[in-house]
């Protein structure tokens, strides 16, 4: 039995309670209201509950103790004590009733808790088996990558030691390789000195034997001058070098000018200079090209070099002219050979030209002749010429540096060297030119007309291949009638409205682009199939070439096309609109040049350096004068006679312009021009200006004329039926049925008789080509084919 309260035992005994009944109710409310309960100790496995007093446990304890104030009532006031002792003992028995059922149910819910105890405590149990075994495998893991982690470390080490082996085997490789070519370089080295003393000597022998025949005969100049074209007329077609004699040349110089076809003014002149420069510890100077008159017969080269003396002051130190090819890249590198030639052996030099691919050829093809590729020192423009500086280069000891500086910006050896080449166009000194036969770098020299090719061969076909079909295009009947004057037309602007923006470079294509294109090319030449033309290509199928959209009976021609009646209120009202827009295309272009502007300034200006270009500039014009800056075309009158008066329809009978060749997307030099002057702009902003407003006159002429004469003119065919296999029968398919032409091909036989011959365009082709390499002339666009670079309609412009 589980023991009760401690001190409580029910009550079962028949006899009357006496008087000290209250105080034993006192201990036992005592008992009773204190907290000790009983436990259970898991230990001993006894239980010894502790538990609190419940509500029922309360309520019968206050019943038992009111029922005993009770029993002391009466007793006090004579009442039954049996009586009363009954009722006592009957209360007392239900509250220990009740006092049992609390016990029983107290008992059992500290058996819940206990089990519910152990149960905690043996999961408790399990996690904590749990968490050890998941400690020790990842302890054993742990252990496990860091024995792998050791292995790996170890392996590494192995193969850094193992790589590290390798380099010092290499290295001790290269440094013996090294050492190797050292030794053959000095090898080579002495064997070329040995040879270049035995031919020193050689030369002197010569010269004093020269010296000695001058005062037998007397005439030197002119023995030599019958051995140098004796020479060239005995040289092969295998072009072999040929050692002629040279000329008389100053002691100390005859080995260093070998390879140059030099007079004697000019070689005494490095003579002079070379022995007023001996002494000096470091020498430095300032070299200079120049080129004028490009593009006639008196275009001219020459070159101008100054050195620094000692106070600071800049003095004459060479000049002279250079024959050949006019370019300012030739002056500067004849001037920077120039240089070489004057300066001292063995002596350090710097070298100041304001040419920047000057200065980075001669670090490539000069200083590091050697490992450069024969591609490379070949085919660089000017071959001949850096293979002479290379000679020149290695004779006075390599000890040569050339730098770049910016030319006029103020500084006072590049400004010195500028005035002495712009004053050695008039010396006659004679010029500067390479001898062919006493070369020593090539065996062999390509010519083109009659001169010496000093460019990439590649490049000078590729030249010759497109001014040749230039010239072809322009020696064309339908050329010579449709575009009458080449060069009043910017065709960089024409060629992109022509191919739609798309040049043929960049590898566009597609449908719609080709048939734009063959669309703008037949119109530029007058090929559109009018019904002139038609008629004239099949006149038994076309009964009419009289225009079907005007009720005039004018035949349709190209000319008719443009200038049709019932088209001219469309085109009033079309020009109308894009000649009011001209200003918005200006500010628009004149914006992204201010953009730009102010980027490069930003650019030079974080760069420290000096920024020089003009902002761009606009002003703004009326409708009204942009009209009178177009009455110079003909035509253009009628498109507006609200600003235009009659004048511009009173031109000569020979019109040079008229709207037609705006409609066939040509751009005119002088609507350029005048723009550029009207609204005081840069010729970027006018050009495209021009660009933009040619281009929607012509895309206006294709969709607002050519498209609407189209569609009434076949719907004309249908009606008198004309078909496209009609068409097609044209001498070609031979279908029965369909009428064919009597003369076809008839024109084409009359177009190749009257076509120029074949030889005399290829001649008169290579003859411009020479003389643009030598300077006389300048190719156009469409003859140098290089104008596709700028887009001028597809620019990042805001709207």
């Amino acid at each position: 039995p589980i023991p009760l309260y401690r001190g409580i035992t029910p009550r079962r005994s028949q006899e009357p309670m006496g008087l000290e009944e209250p105080q034993e109710m006192d201990l036992d409310n005592r008992i009773l209201e204190s907290n000790e309960v009983l436990s259970l100790d898991p230990n001993t496995a006894v239980f010894t509950p502790r538990l609190k007093e419940t509500n029922d446990q309360r309520e019968a304890r206050k019943e038992l103790y009111i029922q005993r104030r009770i029993f002391k009532w009466w007793d006090k006031s004579g009442n039954d004590r049996v009586k009363a002792s009954e009722v006592f003992e009957r209360n007392e028995r239900e509250l220990d009733n009740k006092w049992l059922t609390a016990q029983r149910r107290a008992l059992m819910e500290i058996q819940r808790q206990i089990r519910e105890q152990l149960a905690q405590q043996q999961r408790e149990a399990r996690l904590q088996q749990e968490r050890e075994e998941r400690e020790r495998r990842a302890q054993q893991e742990r252990e496990e990558r860091e024995r792998r982690a050791q292995q790996e470390r170890e392996e590494q080490e192995r193969l850094e030691l193992q790589q590290r082996e390798e380099i010092e085997r290499r290295r001790q490789e290269l440094v013996r390789q090294a050492q190797q070519r050292r030794e053959e370089r000095e090898r080579l080295r002495r064997e070329l000195e040995r040879r270049r003393q035995r031919e020193q000597r050689t030369r002197e022998k010569q010269i004093q034997r020269r010296r000695m025949r001058r005062y037998i005969t007397g005439d030197v100049e002119a023995c030599a001058q019958n051995l140098h074209e004796d020479a060239h007329k005995a040289l092969d077609a295998t072009h072999t070098p040929v050692r002629q004699p040279i000329p008389i040349i100053p002691d100390g110089i005859a080995q260093d000018v070998d390879g140059l076809a030099l007079k004697q003014p000019t070689l005494r002149q490095i003579q002079f200079a070379r022995d007023r420069l001996n002494g000096m510890q470091r020498i430095a100077f300032y070299s200079d090209g120049s080129v004028t008159n490009i593009g006639s017969e008196q275009v001219s080269a020459a070159f101008g070099v100054v050195v620094m003396t000692e106070r600071g002051s800049f003095e004459p130190a060479i000049s002279g002219r250079v024959a050949g090819y006019a370019t300012s890249a030739l002056a500067e590198l004849c001037g920077l050979l120039a240089t070489l030639l004057i300066s001292p052996r063995n002596t350090p030099v710097d070298v100041y030209i304001d040419n920047s691919s000057v200065v980075h050829n001669f670090k490539t093809l000069v200083k590091e002749r050697k490992s450069t590729t024969a591609k490379q020192r070949l085919r660089s423009a000017d071959a001949q010429w850096w293979a002479m500086l290379y000679y020149a280069y290695e004779t006075q000891g390599r000890m040569v540096n050339v730098q770049w500086v910016r030319g006029h910006a103020g500084n006072l050896g590049n400004i010195a060297a500028d005035s002495l080449a712009k004053a050695a166009h008039r010396s006659d000194t004679g010029l500067w030119r390479l001898d062919q036969q006493r070369h020593h770098d090539m065996r062999c020299h390509a010519q083109f007309a009659k001169h010496t090719v000093d460019q990439d061969v590649r490049q000078v076909l590729k030249l010759q291949s497109a001014v040749r079909h230039h010239r072809r295009w322009l020696s064309q009947n339908r050329t010579r009638e449709y575009i009458r004057d080449c060069d009043s037309i910017s065709w960089t602007p024409t060629l992109r409205i022509v191919h739609n923006n798309n040049p043929p470079k960049t590898g566009y294509t597609s449908l719609t682009d080709c048939g734009l294109r063959a669309h703008r090319i037949k119109k530029l030449h007058g090929m559109l199939p009018t019904l002139d033309q038609m008629r004239q290509r099949n006149p038994g199928l076309y009964i009419t070439d009289s225009c079907q959209r005007c009720d005039s009976g004018e035949v349709e021609t190209d000319h008719h096309l443009w200038n049709c009646g019932v088209s001219m209120e469309d085109q009033q009202y079309e020009w109308g609109e894009i000649a009011g827009k001209v200003v918005t295309f200006g500010k628009r272009a004149w914006r992204h040049a201010m953009r730009k502007w102010q980027q490069e300034k930003t650019k030079a200006e974080k760069a420290n350096k000096e920024f020089v270009a003009r902002c761009p500039t606009f002003t703004e014009r009326d409708e009204r004068e942009v009209w009178t800056s177009l009455e110079w075309i003909s035509g253009v009158g009628e498109r507006h006679r609200r600003y235009m008066d009659t004048r511009s329809e009173t031109e000569d009978a020979v019109e040079v312009w008229t709207v037609k060749d705006l409609y066939r997307g040509l751009v005119p030099v002088r609507l350029i021009d005048t723009w550029k002057q009207l609204f005081e702009t840069t010729s970027f902003i006018a050009t495209y200006m021009a660009t933009v407003f040619v281009a929607e006159i012509e895309e206006f002429g294709r969709t607002g004329i050519w498209n609407k004469r189209c569609e009434e003119t076949v719907a004309w065919e249908k009606s008198v039926g004309i078909t496209t296999m009609s068409k097609r029968a044209r001498g070609r398919t031979g279908d029965e049925g369909h009428p064919r032409s009597g003369g076809d091909f008839s024109d084409l036989t009359r177009r190749r008789a009257n076509a120029p011959n074949e030889t005399d365009v290829k001649r008169a082709a290579d003859e411009r080509v020479c003389q643009h390499f030598l300077g006389r002339v300048k190719l156009g666009m469409m003859e140098r084919l290089h104008g596709l670079k700028t887009n001028l309609l597809t620019l990042d412009l805001d709207q």
